[in-house]
């Protein structure tokens, strides 16, 4: 007798799992070269990511020293905010770092990392304080390395 009803409830379960699925959302805007790129530099450096669920968008920061935040719930797209006014006034790659810094929390799951170089800059975009552009262009490739990879490479770390 059991066994008969375990099968209905089986039934009922299955029915909510699947009404409560949810097809992912891409909705990146202006920001789609930034999202393209991070796809291309995660497959150059043997982590091949594509980005499927992912809303980026212009909006408020809790903070004003705030440039971008990444908002993860469980079962939601997650959801990156950029603030308008700071992205006007950076440059390329600091725009560039940002998204992949923002990426890094959204699509990689990765946290900050605090941890400084003996040159005394970050060695990671996911330091939680922007990278000057000048800084990210000449260790681009070190940083893109650690991001997908988790780990640079000892040659390049010494460098930095």
């Amino acid at each position: 007798m059991n066994r008969f009803l375990s099968l209905p409830l089986l039934l009922i379960a299955l029915a909510l799992a699947q009404s409560c699925a949810r097809d992912p959302v891409l909705d990146v805007g202006e920001f789609a070269p930034y999202v393209e790129r991070f796809e291309t530099e995660s497959q150059r450096n043997g982590v091949p990511v594509q980005v499927t669920d992912l809303i980026i968008r212009f909006g408020q920061m809790l903070t004003p020293s705030e440039r971008g935040a990444c908002e993860l719930a469980s079962g939601a797209t997650p959801i990156i905010t950029i603030r308008q006014e700071t992205w006007e006034k950076m440059d390329e790659a600091e725009r560039e770092e940002l998204l992949f810094h923002e990426m890094g929390h959204c699509v990689l799951r990765r946290t900050h990392r605090s941890d400084i170089s003996t040159k005394g800059v970050p060695s990671s975009i996911m330091n939680p304080y922007l990278i000057r552009g000048s800084v990210y262009l000449k260790n681009q490739a070190y940083y893109l390395r650690e991001l997908f990879a988790g780990q640079a490479p000892e040659d390049l770390a010494r460098g930095l």
